[in-house]
């Protein structure tokens, strides 16, 4: 659903202080959607200047109102969000624009929200492929003739004086006109041409992303360091783009006064305010939603999902909303947002809270997946995405928030789609990303102490992945282990594999390995989790198999 993007947009209009009004028009099908729901509830809760206008016209595709609400009227829905509930007859003009001149100025004086119920009826079919066998033609005609609109303002504006039939009929003639020759126009354009399938996928970035050592290579420790955990890093991270940009803002459940469940948001709120940092109701689509919306406005939102297991509730929202407004509006419109939050097996939270997302979203061709397994990637990859003037899901693995390591000190942003090599080696290469690097790199070390030398690439970004940096390190070893959290059906990995055969297949001495989790959901127990999960040992002994 599209109703959290309206509450959005009048977030960023109230943010930006410009007394604008957003109206959101739905049908009474669609007010028995969660997002509908969660929208109001945001709407009502931060006051924002939206007014969300129902059209029920009795059906949602071909099932009656009755037969799919519960309570009627259905602008007493209202009443739950303590927000003004207001009725209009849709058949009257004047009375619709009445009721709508007193919610607009209810938002834009006030900046409240409205829901408005405009009660018409539906005279043509859901589409053109509507068989329409849901409802008599006695009943069309029934309602035509007590309360379609056009007749009924026509008859008044005759009875008034101030309408002749002659001027009637040269208003229709001018309207059938223009839809005409808008059919025409439509008709007689060309089909567009097929290599624009391509364009407006992505806005064009504006800042520089990184800087070149950054990119695959090993550690540059020349620079200033400073020791920190991934949790410390992400902190710094958002607290410089934050003081750098106003409009970047933070939104989540607990990330105010509770700091994050996993204290990422640590002092934010007392540094920037409750105006851009701000806690959530347990409503993943209504925040995730409002998010794109605020977006849209040319905000800079960092959404955080207590864990992206969560994600799944707002998969509309990132997928068919950030993941597609940009290509379906032609370019007008960018999405720069940032989704992030924990994910991963391994501390026993069970199966609903495990998931490792990365191969949900990565599908999407306009979402960036960027999952970094140390903290210097963790804050120069993280304030690159907040620069980013397109959408990015952010996944970082719970395992790794208390995990120190060196951070240079002063400005740094980390290039998005460059893999980084962790160690350098000449016999096999081991490819991971997030937390399996580090797995991969404890591999490593049992393979040095058996004379064996690996080579460690850390993705860090799934999508785009760094095609030219793997096929650098096969061309170098020859031989390839993939180490994945994820389960192995359609894993990036696979994709991977696919992208060695298809462009170095003359490179391999061996078939190239996988070590990914178990296909199973995640277990609790911890003996059984451990054995469901990319082990060092299991990486050594697909290693060996390459080189057997």
């Amino acid at each position: 659903g599209q109703t959290p993007l309206a509450a959005g947009i009048a977030f960023a209009q109230k943010y930006n202080g410009t007394g604008e009004v957003t109206v959101c028009y739905l049908g009474d099908g669609a007010v028995n959607q969660g997002a509908f729901h969660e929208s109001l509830n945001l709407a009502a809760l931060w006051k924002l200047p939206v007014i969300y206008v129902i059209e029920n016209n009795e059906y949602a595709m071909g099932t009656h109102q009755s037969r799919s609400s519960a309570g009627y009227p259905l602008v007493k829905r209202a009443d739950g969000y303590d927000m003004a509930g207001i009725t209009a007859n849709g058949n009257d003009i004047d009375d619709v624009r009445e009721k709508m001149w007193d919610a607009v100025q209810l938002a834009r004086t006030e900046s409240l929200p409205s829901l408005v119920e405009v009660k018409t009826y539906r005279y043509r079919g859901h589409s053109m492929s509507d068989p329409g066998n849901y409802r008599t033609k006695e009943e069309i005609a029934e309602r035509k003739k007590e309360s379609e609109p056009i007749s009924l303002f026509k008859e008044r504006l005759y009875k008034e004086k101030a309408l002749t039939e002659k001027e009637y009929e040269e208003i229709e003639k001018e309207a059938v006109m223009e839809a005409e020759d808008a059919i025409a126009f439509a008709e007689s354009s060309p089909e567009p041409e097929v290599a624009t399938v391509f364009e407006d996928i992505f806005a064009p970035e504006d800042h520089c992303p990184g800087r070149p050592d950054r990119g695959v290579s090993s550690s540059d420790r020349k620079l200033a360091m400073a020791v920190l955990t991934m949790r410390e890093a992400l902190n710094q991270a958002l607290s410089e783009e934050m003081e750098r940009d106003e409009r970047v803002i933070l939104m989540g459940e607990e990330v105010a006064e509770y700091q994050g469940a996993y204290k990422v948001s640590s002092g934010l709120l007392q540094k920037f305010g409750a105006k851009r940092v701000l806690d959530t109701p347990i409503s993943e689509s209504g925040f995730s939603g409002l998010g794109v919306g605020a977006a849209m406005q040319g905000l800079r939102p960092v959404v955080e999902f207590m864990t992206w297991s969560f994600s799944m509730v707002a998969y509309d929202q990132i997928v068919n909303n950030a993941g597609a407004i940009r290509y379906m509006s032609g370019g007008q419109y960018s999405i720069p947002i940032v989704f992030r939050g924990s994910s991963g097996a391994g501390l026993q939270v069970g199966a609903t809270h495990s998931h490792t997302p990365e191969n949900w979203y990565a599908n999407v061709p306009a979402l960036t997946v960027i999952t970094p397994a140390f903290p210097d990637d963790a804050k120069g990859l993280l304030k690159s995405a907040i620069r980013s003037n397109n959408p990015v899901c952010f996944i970082e693995n719970e395992k790794l928030y208390g995990f120190k390591d060196e951070v240079p000190e002063g400005e740094l942003l980390t290039t998005i789609g460059k893999a980084r090599i962790r160690r350098e080696g000449s016999q096999v290469t081991l490819i991971a990303n997030s937390a399996s690097t580090h797995v991969a790199l404890a591999s490593a070390l049992q393979l040095e102490a058996d004379g064996i030398s690996a080579e460690v690439i850390d993705l860090r970004t799934i999508k785009p992945l760094d095609i030219p940096a793997i096929l650098g390190s096969v061309a170098k070893t020859n031989r390839v282990v993939i180490v994945e959290e994820n389960k192995p059906f359609a894993g990036w990995g696979a994709q991977v594999a696919f992208e060695i055969q298809n462009r170095s297949f003359d490179d391999l001495d061996a078939p190239i390995e996988r070590v990914t989790g178990l296909d199973v959901p995640q277990p609790y127990a911890r003996v059984l989790e451990q054995a469901v999960m990319p082990s060092a040992e299991r990486v050594t002994e697909a290693a060996k198999k390459t080189l057997s």
